[in-house]
């Protein structure tokens, strides 16, 4: 009896010693080949997602770069939070446009613009420093709350918001939005309340049990961000739309109701949750003496340089205007008094003349997903055209 338990023992050992053999293997060949695939995201009980402070690696799935998280959790250089008498601040809030773990930091259109406004010394020859708090899936109740907790801490001067339409609005509707595991406002009488529900739902507990914690501390190793790049991508391929015409610009994760008046009660409510939002930041700037600037992006289809494929697109769905977002949100900056510069109709008059796309990589498809580097340059250079203008920079 003890002869075969000592044999069963032994026979453990050298599977365990041959399993972890193996996996060393793997991790040396995966590190020799450079493979990356970190986890830079964090639960967060009050915007649902963050940013991993000072997490690094390669993003590879969508374009390439090596990415750095500064220590407050954001794609940026490290920045203080006291600011010189001698500085004008610029705070960036947005979704994954802004954050850009697509191409190098120094091509994003944060630094690009930032290099831009020094160079044409746009604020009294002030040293511009554009700080950059996009974070992947926000919608605006998560860019309001990451000003009011975040960002207003380094007390900017202007606050830039990064407004992505193709998703935005469906952002801020509990109805319209898939992922609930995020913060939501709605609209009682003249009050905007903040609905915090979703860290006391059983997803978010899920994503902070000791568990799963424990999963994503071990993806240091290449093993496990291997593993989890196929898990990835085989849930990925599952969502992809089918039964579309991928000339047609059809995109996972876009609203492509959003290029047309709203027509239901989810739609309508959406829109009108994202004005008071906008209103909320605007008041909220004001009082920490910023001012606040909205930057309707633009989507892959908007700007995609050949009109037929626009054509197309706007056929198959029954859309008679590309920019009818764009024209809405500059119709609801107006209203509140607020500043709006849009980039879209630039951006296509600019990728239809040169016959270039904006959006796409070579590892996935061009014409859509996030901006290149081209995409960042240009809407740099027309954000700091607008910024660097004479005129516009008395009226401020």
């Amino acid at each position: 009896m003890k002869a075969s338990l000592r044999s069963g023992f032994l026979n453990l050992a050298l599977l365990v010693g041959s399993v972890l053999f193996a996996l060393a293997v793997v991790e040396i060949a995966l590190r020799l080949a450079d493979f990356s695939y970190p986890s830079f995201y964090l639960p967060d009980d009050r915007l649902g997602i963050r940013l991993r402070a000072n997490a690094e690696g390669w993003s590879r799935s969508e374009g390439e770069a090596f990415v750095k998280i500064n220590g407050a959790g954001y794609r940026d250089r490290e920045r203080s939070i006291a600011k010189s008498a001698d500085t004008f601040r610029i705070a960036v809030l947005g979704d994954s446009y802004a954050e850009a773990l697509q191409v190098d930091f120094d091509k994003t259109f944060e630094a690009v613009l930032e290099r831009r406004l020094n160079a044409c010394k746009a604020f009294g020859g002030k040293k511009v420093e554009v700080l950059n708090f996009g974070v992947s899936g926000y919608g605006t109740a998560q860019e309001l709350l990451t000003y009011r907790y975040v960002a207003s801490k380094y007390v900017p001067d202007l606050v830039l918001v990064a407004f992505f339409a193709g998703n935005d609005v469906r952002n801020n509707s509990r109805d319209l939005e898939p992922d609930k595991v995020r913060p939501f406002f709605v609209v009682k009488g003249d009050a905007l309340l903040e609905d915090r529900s979703f860290a006391e739902s059983e997803e978010f507990r899920r994503r902070t049990n000791r568990l799963h914690a424990m999963l994503d501390q071990l993806r240091v190793l290449r093993v496990v961000q291997a593993a989890y790049f196929i898990k990835d991508r085989i849930q990925l391929h599952g969502e992809q739309p089918r039964g579309q015409d991928a000339r047609q610009g059809g995109e996972a994760g876009l609203d492509d109701a959003v290029y047309s008046a709203p027509v239901t009660a989810q739609w309508l409510d959406a829109w009108v949750v994202t004005e008071r939002l906008l209103a909320e930041l605007r008041d909220e700037a004001r009082s920490g003496g910023a001012k606040l600037v909205v930057v309707p992006l633009s989507t892959g289809i908007q700007v995609y340089p050949d009109e037929h494929e626009r054509a197309a697109f706007m056929q198959a769905r029954g859309i008679t205007d590309l920019f009818y977002p764009d024209r809405r949100i500059e119709q609801m900056t107006a209203k509140l008094g607020v500043r709006s510069i849009l980039l879209a109709p630039k951006l296509q008059d600019i990728a239809e003349r040169e016959k270039v796309f904006l959006h796409g990589f070579p590892n996935t498809r061009m014409g859509t997903g996030h901006w290149n580097e081209a995409g960042h340059l240009r809407a740099a250079e027309i954000i700091a055209g607008e910024l660097c203008h004479p005129v516009l920079a008395e009226a401020r």
